[in-house]
């Protein structure tokens, strides 16, 4: 969901893992491609697939709010990207884990 200011709890089993990250699609490698277009041709794939894998949600909004919102869940914390940037393997600057320091595992 684009341009979404506020997370929904998600309610997941521990055999509901996320959806992999996709690098080709019916061979076309994609991973040339800026991450807002891998995003949209992985949800087309997945809205064929079974209701078992997750999509996570493309959010474009201000980071601290939603920060602090993770932080209010108890989420682990969150992954910012580059949308247009294509993908790299291991670690870039284009991409920016920041984790929640008082997240606990329940």
């Amino acid at each position: 969901m684009e341009n979404s200011t506020a997370l929904a709890p998600v309610q997941s089993t521990p055999l509901e893992p996320p959806a992999p990250k996709q690098r080709t699609i019916a061979g076309e490698d994609l991973r040339a491609l800026p991450l807002i277009e891998r995003r949209r041709r992985l949800e087309q794939l997945l809205g064929q697939a079974s209701a078992a894998l997750r999509f996570s949600e493309h959010v474009e909004a201000d980071g601290e709010a939603i920060f602090r919102q993770v932080r209010a869940m108890n989420l682990e914390g969150i992954v910012a990207k580059r949308a247009d940037k294509p993908y790299r393997s291991g670690r870039c600057p284009h991409w920016l884990k920041v984790k929640n320091p008082g997240y606990r595992r329940r």
